[in-house]
């Protein structure tokens, strides 16, 4: 939930009065946000966490998550004094958001947690991200998220508004927006204050022209017309009245209370000690006693907030500017031993421009958010360098330069682009400025997709290189534009380019160059039907950047690959080359997660491709890029034909709107296709119609052959139940014609498939048969459980009796396997309605296999997931796997239903 509001409209004070009503229910951690965490990786989720895990014991805490809580080490105190030392390599992104997820689900364990992020507006990039990881996954715990955000404030940043937008237009959020006290709020609060007698309406109107409503302030004169009920002298504003608070001080006061505003709403004693004279420490017990800044004592350490985060606000900006900046920049400098990006905090706002000691403290904490992955944070030192950099300065391109590619890391693609068009004017030597062209067409291209720009960057780049006579680089740009010309839809266009490209690099000898044609030239053979050829070429890519040890290459040329494997047909070895990749550790490129969510959609590995899908959100926590898009709608599907309508709804209001009905690569074909699918399940044909119409004539008009192949049975399917026979026979014999050219088992599967929907619903009936027994046989030789599996339910449509009742037991028990509820359930209603075996028949499907038994026996007394993995010396998503086949068998939808029924 996000509570709005103005700023001191009481967001903070409901958030509070809430927890109170909560805390004989449930657990309740606060973050409070502030301008110092904004530099902080995970700062607001890390400070709610700490203040439970810093009183927990180092064993409990080791229990609450197992072995996934290694990836927290380097992010929570209490977890790295949990656990021994350990100086393995960094964790990954994914790593660490789902071991935020498993740690937030072992607190929620024995009683409801509540996650308060006050302040949220100022809450650091990396803390929204793990905030929309969050919302977009499913957690198996009782976890209420509740954010305060301030309206109107410049303070917020980008990464804010994109996140709540998302959050609020996919329904996953829910908003409560405070407005300020009416008259008559305010004639009813000063009446509880003062009394009846006391509150005129005279007085009510004074009050509500005074303070507008806020309740801060409201409050804050209401205490002081307690004290003197005829005092009508009351500042016009809390700037007002803390100016007023402040001018009561001696200067020493005042300096104390200006350093402690521009350390923050937070702050310890020990750090202020530092930097205020040694006899002053008495001015801090004056502002407490005051109200003005409340103190705690927690492990022998002193610790002071101010009492809200307004009057801190007020305070520091009435110091001014110039000794704002001269406060900062002494803070930087006496604050040796704090954490690099403290120091770079105050660097950044106490610095002028061409501070060599600030630029070099601000560059070294860029660099450490890169290394952590904190890509984010990483941006905003990079911005204050940009201001801090002269424009005449040679290190003012190398900050462009790292703009760009901290900008497609974060998803921050306009950031990147900006910046790369800013080095673009910096650049005059055509070679320098072809690299640039090369790398905005890039960013264009794979970010927000747009084509057309980026091809005009990458023809920008080709006559750059030309001009500079660099052969070398003119290759690489014809191969860039080649696939941006792929992106747009232009396959042969793409073919030509690349293969150019490819003879480019092998008689330059130029091994990089020739890694990257491959890629392209092996994407756009997959897609086509030229799937022999694609693994051949991508095979070969893929060992050029393993004997050269790039990753990232190596991870993108092995997904690529499994894309090739399934669309020749080759599924079982498709799902090992994934596989592999994946589970070799976590992979720097979406490209395998991507194309292995797809494959496992149609091998019925269901639970594999959601974990897939959210790798891909977790390695692009903000804007997805387009070539990853695909993601968030195959999950929709999936969770739809799970029955999971409301994760369902969410993933599937994003991705209806991904592509912007923009048309980008085999990737929006198959997003219009999963949305197609999704539409039909819910059994809104219409939509369902339209996506999979287009999505056909996309692939088609693309000669993406092998690609149309796997989508046209859907499309014959939505028109044969609307009862657009003309059209599924169409679609049909489309279908058939890339069968035989395709020459595959699974496009000869897909085709038959097709057929049989047919002429049942011509009631050809001997047709139908013969079709859908060689769909389903074909299905099962090919690893293709889910088209087996509606293969056989369309089958015992075209029987009667017992014929009818086994077939459609054998599709039902395949559907159950897989973890298809809404497929399975259509099934077992089909079959109660065929007299009593069809009921016996039903009732055999929910029977729960030995291994199923014992994990529900021992989910039944108490234990959690992990739990039962390390008795049955299984893995946790094996579990986790069973439970979904637990579920479907028992028509239960959750743990708890399991654990009473």
């Amino acid at each position: 939930m996000l509570v709005r509001g103005d700023a001191g409209v009481g967001k903070t004070r409901l958030l509070s009065e809430f927890q109170d009503l909560a805390r004989p229910r449930a657990r309740c951690l606060v973050g409070r946000g502030s301008p110092l965490g904004t530099t902080i990786a995970f700062s607001l989720i890390v400070e709610a966490l700490e203040s439970h895990l810093r009183s927990v014991p180092a064993d409990e805490v080791r229990a609450l998550c197992g072995a996934r809580l290694a990836a927290l080490r380097g992010v929570l105190p209490s977890v790295a004094a949990a656990l021994p030392p350990d100086g393995g390599d960094l964790p990954s992104r994914l790593a660490t958001f789902e071991a935020f997820i498993c740690l937030l689900e072992g607190i929620a364990r024995d009683r409801t947690l509540v996650v308060v992020l006050d302040d949220a507006h100022r809450a650091d990039p990396s803390t929204w991200e793990l905030v929309h990881y969050l919302a977009r996954n499913v957690v198996r715990a009782p976890i209420l998220m509740l954010a305060a955000v301030r309206e109107g404030t410049a303070e917020r940043g980008e990464h804010v508004d994109a996140t709540i937008g998302l959050l609020l237009k996919d329904g996953i959020a829910t908003e409560l927006h405070l407005e300020p006290f009416g008259r008559d709020d305010l004639s009813a609060l000063a009446t509880q204050v003062l009394g009846p007698e006391v509150t005129q309406a005279a007085l009510a109107d004074w009050l509500y022209e005074r303070t507008r409503g806020n309740a801060l302030f409201a409050t804050a004169v209401l205490e002081d017309l307690a004290q003197d009920p005829d005092r009508r002298e009351a500042p016009r504003s809390v700037r007002a009245h803390v100016e007023a608070l402040s001018a009561t001080l001696e200067p020493e006061g005042r300096d104390v209370l200006a350093t402690a505003a521009a350390l923050g709403h937070s702050f310890s004693l020990r750090t202020i000690a530092r930097l205020i004279p040694a006899d002053a420490g008495h001015w801090l017990d004056d502002l407490v006693r005051r109200g003005v800044l409340h103190e705690r004592v927690r492990d022998g350490e002193t610790t002071y907030d101010f009492g809200h985060p307004l009057v801190q606000e007020v305070t520091y900006d009435s110091l001014g500017a110039a000794r704002r900046r001269e406060l900062h920049e002494r803070l930087a400098r006496m604050l040796v031993g704090e954490p690099l990006e403290v120091r770079a905090y105050h660097a950044i706002r106490g610095a002028l421009p061409g501070d060599e000691a600030a630029i070099e403290l601000i560059w070294a904490a860029a660099r450490e958010a890169e290394r952590t992955q904190a890509h984010g944070e990483a941006l905003q030192h990079l911005a204050a360098l940009r201001r801090l950099i002269p424009s005449g300065s040679v290190d003012r391109a190398t900050v462009l330069d790292e703009i760009g590619w901290q900008g497609a890391e974060a998803g921050e693609h306009a950031v990147g682009i900006e910046a790369l068009r800013e080095l673009l004017a910096l650049r005059t030597e055509p070679r320098e400025r072809g690299s640039v062209h090369m790398r905005l067409a890039s960013l264009l291209s794979s970010g927000p997709g747009d084509l057309a720009s980026a091809e005009a960057e990458a023809k920008a780049a080709v006559a750059a290189f030309v001009a500079a006579g660099a052969d070398d680089r003119v290759a690489s740009a014809l191969n860039e534009l080649a696939w941006i010309r792929g992106e747009a839809g232009d396959i042969s266009a793409q073919i030509e380019g690349s293969r150019d490209a490819l003879a480019r690099a092998e008689a330059l000898g130029d091994e990089t160059l020739t890694l990257h044609a491959l890629g392209s030239l092996g994407y756009a053979y997959a897609g086509i039907g030229r799937g022999e050829e694609a693994v051949d070429v991508l095979r070969r890519g893929r060992a050029i950047a393993t004997a050269r040890g790039d990753r990232a290459q190596s991870a993108w040329h092995t997904g690529a690959l499994g894309l090739a494997l399934l669309c020749a047909g080759r599924i079982d070895e498709a799902g090992r080359v994934l596989d592999a990749a994946i589970e070799d550790g976590p992979s720097p490129s979406a490209i395998p997660y991507v194309n292995r969510a797809l494959l496992n959609w149609f091998v019925g590995r269901w639970e594999d491709a959601l974990a897939d899908c959210a790798a891909v959100q977790a390695l692009h926590p903000g804007t997805l890029p387009a070539y990853a898009g695909l993601t968030v709608t195959l999950a929709g599907l999936i969770e739809a034909a799970t029955l999971r309508d409301a994760a369902a709804k969410r993933h599937l209001e994003q991705g209806g709107r991904l592509y912007a009905g923009a048309d980008f690569y085999y990737m929006s074909v198959l997003n219009d296709w999963a949305f197609g699918v999704a539409r039909a399940l819910t059994e809104d044909t219409r939509e369902a119609t339209s996506r999979l119409t287009h999505a056909a004539a996309r692939a088609s008009a693309m000669g993406a052959q092998a690609i149309e192949a796997l989508l046209l049975p859907d499309l014959v399917e939505v028109r044969a139940a609307v009862g657009d026979l003309s059209g599924a026979s169409e679609s049909a014999e489309r279908s058939q014609v890339l069968a035989e050219s395709l020459g595959t088992t699974v496009a000869s599967a897909h085709a038959s498939y097709a057929r049989g929907l047919v002429a049942l619903a011509a009631r050809r009936v001997t047709a139908a048969r013969a079709a859908l027994q060689a769909a389903a046989d074909l299905a099962s030789s090919s690893g293709l459980r889910l088209l087996q599996a509606r293969a056989l339910e369309r089958l015992a449509q075209a029987y009667d009796g017992s014929e009818r009742v086994s077939r459609a037991t054998e599709a039902a028990r395949l559907y159950a396997a897989i973890g298809a509820r809404r497929f399975e359930e259509r099934v077992l209603s089909e079959l109660r309605g065929l007299g009593a075996a069809g009921r016996r028949s039903a009732q055999t499907v929910g029977e729960l296999t030995p291994r199923e038994r014992e994990i529900v026996a021992l989910v039944r007394s108490g234990l959690a997931n992990r739990d039962i993995a390390e008795r049955l010396h299984v893995s946790e998503r094996t579990v986790e796997t069973h439970l979904a086949h637990v579920y479907g068998k028992l028509g239960v939808a959750s743990r708890r239903e399991l654990v009473q029924g």
